[in-house]
């Protein structure tokens, strides 16, 4: 169990307010600690492990403040002793340490981050640890070949299942410093610190940085949440910031109050910096906090003092928008464990008694802290209202941290009014890719064959410092592949429409044979392979019912676009389809002269000799894919060479005469149709043809024609022969009833020559066939 009580009396409950009649009160003082323990289940011989700074630090996990992600986030003091939590502090803990086998004399962490809800990776003593909290364990880093000291990494915060978002949350650097870029070692991990691999530096890459003869002790690196932009740095003795990843750097200033009249910080320095979402917290060597607002021009207030402060265990955090919490941890009177002080300030109030202003109402979009998608060629709306103060003409601002990828355009609309009578504006966001704006040269633009992400944020610069509750909107922008857009197959009719194949016997485990003679198992269509039949199971759960093809009829693929569960249009694209089982014996119905090329055409047999271990589910995709309308392309020394990408033109596929399954992927490799890797598997069955003849041609045509001749005279002479030996009971009923030995001779002649006809169209499809 938990519990927290008051602070009583304790002198830094109180932050005094210069020039005021009093001190101003924390708004909520707490003892936090735990009367029941779980068992320690820790090893028996444990390294305690400690920091190597002189004054401590605490870090959150940068989404903690995204309710979205849940309440359990993992949370770490960092101090004489190490503490982490999954609860923000709210309980006892036990300081961190680490199996003797693992690290022995002592344990001395140099750098931490966050790599999951509930698992950190340190550098401790020069080599890189993943600890679990849950369970406690330690997991030793791979790849790490020399001593490093510090660690790097930014988290993707927002709600969707983006794989570039995860993949910027499991992105870890580790590296040493005080070396020039030449010498450095930096490794990095895309595993979330499980294993490293070194990053190679070219020379050429050393003018990128700015290296210094003599750098600080120790330079903080904070980055601020939802991918805006805003870097912090800030040592013992400077404090800058960033709003565009780093391009420009500036000083924080500082805006003067009747009580606080400098317009920069103490000569003392700087002890401690915290940062939210959208604030910053100052801590100063000699016990002044100053608040503010992270913005474009960040600019911070003085809120108080508080002598008291032990600047050797205190540390600051944000746990809500406008409180700011000090604590600091005491060792328990009833364990061996350490309790926490909690002091959260209200930063509104102190704020208020400020006299700073606020000119903004309402500033709000249903677009914060979301996720979207923008594919190639597509774009994105996004709209914000707010409400300036009456007499102010507070403006909001557009501002993208990836301006390479991310281009825009808005205005403001001016919507009605509020139930005050004041103004209400829209601020109408339009978004696209860089790339085909048209709003930039194509060298300032990002490339096209991976997608790149960027924020989008609307603040109001202007707005003033009072502004406490009117926070920032940011939203992240991918373009990229949205993650539910794919190709469907279209269906018309499939053979289980028609009877030839039932549906209860595909799904009933059903196999097929495909002939020794007709697949490749290297997809090259090589030709008299010495193998045996291949025999496959049909997969029903994911093919369905094949389509219905004609052999005789040239075809194609109907290929659609969909995404979140519906239809969008039919894909216009350029695709290319291979046999998966390496059948090879269909064709292209047109040639590279057909479709007007300008180069040699691309085609499978080639792609796949390039690579180690042919493979068409690679070898053949969007990422290498030349048109042959390009002028720049190889020469087309072979015009008659059979064109094999489909779409966007009249080419087909042609089939032999030959019945039976294939089972084909279509992938589409237009660079310019969209980010997604698009690609469909389906099965077709082409009917319709003879059964394949193993005999010598002109034998079997010699054979027909004496097999017709034969026919006819038996047409003919049989019916004569058959009435003339007639059974006297036949010919006593031909006397009286003549008719019927009428109409049975009418009938049987019509028969013999409706067979006869039959025999000829028959024997005509076939001699059609063989020219």
């Amino acid at each position: 169990m938990d519990m927290a009580l008051p602070w009583l009396a304790a002198p830094w409950l109180w932050l005094c307010w210069l020039g005021s009649s009093g001190c101003l009160r924390c708004g909520d003082e707490r003892l936090v600690y735990s009367i029941t323990f779980a068992k320690d289940a820790k090893a028996a011989r444990c390294t305690q492990v400690s920091y190597n700074r002189t004054k401590p630090i605490l870090l959150q996990h940068p989404c903690s403040q995204y309710h979205f992600w849940g309440k359990q986030k993992i949370s770490v003091y960092l101090g004489k002793d190490v503490f982490i939590s999954m609860t923000t502090f709210e309980s006892s803990l036990s300081p961190l340490s680490i199996p003797e086998e693992l690290e022995a004399k002592e344990a001395v962490v140099s750098a931490i981050a966050f790599v999951h809800t509930d698992r950190v990776s340190m550098v401790i003593n020069g080599r890189v640890y993943l600890y679990f909290k849950s369970p406690d364990r330690w997991v030793p880093s791979a790849g790490v070949s020399s001593s490093v000291s510090e660690l790097s990494n930014i988290h993707c915060c927002y709600t969707g299942e983006d794989s570039q978002c995860k993949m910027v949350s499991w992105t870890l650097f580790a590296y040493d410093t005080g070396h020039s870029v030449s010498d450095s070692h930096i490794f990095l991990s895309k595993d979330g610190g499980y294993t490293f691999t070194r990053v190679q530096i070219s020379t050429g890459d050393s003018a990128i940085f700015h290296l210094l003869s003599k750098g600080p002790a120790k330079l903080w690196s904070i980055h601020s949440l939802g991918l805006r932009g805003f870097i912090i740095l800030w040592t013992t003795d400077i404090l800058l910031i960033s709003s565009n990843n780093g391009l420009i750097m500036d000083e924080v200033t500082v805006m003067p109050t009747k009580k606080f009249q400098n317009t920069t910080f103490p000569d003392s320095g700087f002890s401690l910096v915290t940062v939210s979402r959208s604030e910053i917290a100052v801590l100063t060597q000699d016990r002044q906090i100053f608040y503010g607002s992270l913005s474009l021009v960040t600019t911070v207030v003085y809120i108080a003092t508080d002598k008291s402060i032990d600047l050797n265990t205190t540390v600051m955090l944000f746990e809500e928008r406008g409180w700011l919490t000090l604590l600091s941890p005491v060792i328990s009177n009833f364990s061996q464990l350490y309790d926490f002080k909690k002091c959260k300030f209200n930063l509104q109030l102190a704020i208020w008694r400020s006299q700073q202003s606020c000119d903004v109402e309402i500033l709000e979009g249903d677009f914060q802290n979301k996720i979207y998608y923008i594919d190639m060629h597509e774009n994105l709306t996004l709209n914000a209202t707010f409400v300036p103060k009456p007499g102010k003409r507070s403006i909001p601002l557009v501002t993208v941290s990836n301006p390479h990828v991310l281009a825009f355009s808005a205005k403001i609309l001016e919507i009605g009014f509020t139930y005050d009578g004041n103004t209400k504006y829209l601020l109408h966001i339009d978004l696209q890719q860089q790339y085909f704006s048209g709003f930039a040269e194509r060298d300032f633009c990002d490339g096209l064959l991976d997608g790149e992400i960027s924020t989008v944020t609307v603040d109001i610069p202007d707005k003033g410092i009072g502004c406490v509750d009117v926070a920032p909107l940011t939203a992240l922008v991918a373009v990229s592949c949205p993650p539910t857009k794919h190709i469907r197959i279209f269906k018309n009719i499939t053979a289980c429409d028609k009877g030839l194949i039932q549906e209860a016997v595909l799904k009933n485990n059903f196999s097929y044979t495909i002939s020794y003679e007709i697949y490749d198992p290297q997809f090259l269509a090589r030709p008299n392979i010495q193998q045996d039949n291949l025999q496959i199971k049909y997969d029903f759960k994911n093919l369905g019912c094949p389509l219905l093809v004609y052999y005789k009829n040239p075809w194609v693929p109907i290929l659609e676009l969909w995404e979140n569960g519906a239809f969008q249009k039919h894909v216009s694209a350029e695709f290319v389809m291979f046999e998966i089982n390496g059948m090879h014996n269909y064709n292209y119905l047109l040639t590279a002269s057909d479709v007007n090329c300008f180069s040699q055409p691309q085609n499978w047999t080639a792609l796949l000799k390039e690579q180690e271990s042919p493979d068409p589910h690679t070898a053949w995709t969007r990422r290498n894919y030349m048109s042959c309308k390009n002028r720049n392309g190889p020469e087309l020394k072979w015009p008659s060479v059979k064109y094999q990408v489909l779409g966007g033109g009249k080419n087909k596929i042609i089939f032999p005469p030959y019945n039976g399954l294939y089972v084909f992927k279509a992938i589409i490799v237009d660079t310019f149709y969209s980010y997604c890797d698009l690609s469909i598997t389906f099965s077709i069955y082409v009917y319709g043809a003879f059964p394949r003849s193993y005999l010598n041609f002109q034998a079997t045509l010699i054979s027909l024609l004496i097999l017709i001749l034969l026919l006819i005279l038996t047409g003919y002479f049989l019916p004569h022969l058959s009435l003339k030996k007639i059974h006297p009971k036949i010919s006593e009923t031909k006397k009286k009833f003549p008719w019927i030995m009428s109409f049975l001779r009418t009938s049987f002649q019509l028969h013999a020559k409706q067979y006869n006809m039959l025999i000829y169209s028959k024997l005509y499809g076939r001699l059609k066939d063989s020219e």
